[in-house]
Formats: C-alpha cells, sequence, structure tokens
C-alpha cells in the first residue's frame, strides 16, 4: 500500500511538471535525478514513468531513455483529427438518440464556468475549461467507453493546445464567442455550423 501511494505521488508531480511547462518537449528525463528530487528510490520514479508513458506524456527511446512526448505538427493533426472523429460523431449519436437537452444543459454549465476561467483563472485552468466544454458533447451521449477515450486524451489536448499556441496569443474572447455561438448552433439545429465550429479550434497555426 506505501509503495503504491509513493509511486502515485511520484507520478503526480513528474505529470505536473510536464504540463505546468516545467520540462521542454522532447526533454529527457534523468531518473538519478528525479530520484533525488522527490526523495524516493529508483523504483517508484521508473514505475510512474511507464504510468505516463501509458498517458502518452512520455515516450521511452531506445539507448537514451525517457522523454517527454516530442509534439510536431504530423503528432498534433492525428491527435486533433481523431478527437474531432470523436466530437462529430458523439454529436450525430446526441441528436439521433434525442439527448439535445442534455447536452445543451451541459455546455450551458460548462460555458459558466469558461466564462469564469477566463476572467478569474490561469492559462492552464483556461485551456482545461475549453476542453471541458468540447467534452459536454462527449459526456451527453452517456457512452462510458467514448467518455473514456476523450479522458484519456485530455492531458495531450491540453499539450497540444500548447503546442498549437507557443508562437502566438491566445484570443479568449474568440475562445468564449466561439463557444457561445456553438450553444446557439447546437440549439437551433445548425448542424453544419456545429460541425464547423468543432473542428475550428484544433486547426494548425504551427509551422508543417
Amino acid at each position: 500500500m506505501v509503495a503504491v501511494l509513493v509511486r502515485q505521488q511520484v507520478y503526480q508531480a513528474i505529470k505536473r511538471r510536464i504540463l505546468n511547462g516545467e520540462y521542454a518537449f522532447g526533454e529527457k528525463l534523468n531518473i538519478d535525478a528525479l530520484c533525488k528530487e522527490l526523495s524516493v528510490s529508483n523504483s517508484p520514479v521508473r514505475e510512474a514513468l511507464s504510468l505516463l508513458v501509458n498517458d502518452q506524456l512520455v515516450v521511452l527511446r531506445p539507448n537514451t531513455g525517457a522523454h517527454v512526448v516530442q509534439l510536431n505538427a504530423k503528432f498534433y493533426n492525428e491527435l486533433t483529427d481523431a478527437v474531432n472523429t470523436l466530437l462529430l460523431g458523439a454529436y450525430e449519436i446526441c441528436c439521433r438518440r434525442k439527448k439535445k437537452e442534455l447536452l445543451l444543459s451541459q455546455l450551458r454549465e460548462q460555458m459558466a464556468q469558461l466564462e469564469h476561467a477566463a476572467e478569474e483563472e490561469s492559462e492552464r485552468e483556461r485551456i482545461y475549461a475549453i476542453l471541458r466544454f468540447d467534452r459536454c458533447f462527449v459526456t451527453a451521449t452517456e457512452n462510458k467507453r467514448s467518455i473514456a477515450m476523450f479522458d484519456k486524451e485530455i492531458d495531450l489536448l491540453y499539450l497540444a493546445y500548447i503546442y498549437n499556441h507557443q508562437n502566438r496569443t491566445i484570443d479568449w474572447a474568440r475562445n468564449i464567442e466561439r463557444s457561445r455561438v456553438l450553444i446557439h448552433a447546437v440549439s437551433g439545429n445548425y448542424h453544419q455550423l456545429v460541425r464547423n465550429i468543432l473542428c475550428e479550434r484544433s486547426n494548425p497555426h504551427v509551422a508543417d
């Protein structure tokens, strides 16, 4: 039980550093240094890194060991294409199975949290608020498998959002307006507009 607790604490500590940008994309993670910094033995660090590999936040490279995931245009496009496919499919399910009112209720609730985050919270919390807003399309399906698929990608999506905006400022006013228009489009059954907006935010702004 103690070993599991230590492993989880180490996992959370390294994960927090990755999401906070304390490590650069692709940076090598030195196990000995992590053991010293976190005051733990080698085993929980290696176990934590294995969990982070499963989360896709860390990759293991032959001869060089563990590295923070290296994002590039191909990786970004594949990730966002996969998530957009999930969001668009979820929206179709909501329409077909009469879950639109549930979707609208969740979107409006999350909209309030997004507006609060835009005014009061850190940039990290703002980005997660956007991701939770889009997540409503999946949670409204009430399909546990689909929700698990989205949740598995959410931290990687956060890093992808950072990557996509690394050379420009995030336009929060535009994100808020986009979310309001999306709610209006869902309410009014403007299906093509919903599809366009869902895909718009992931459009790459980085060099291929």
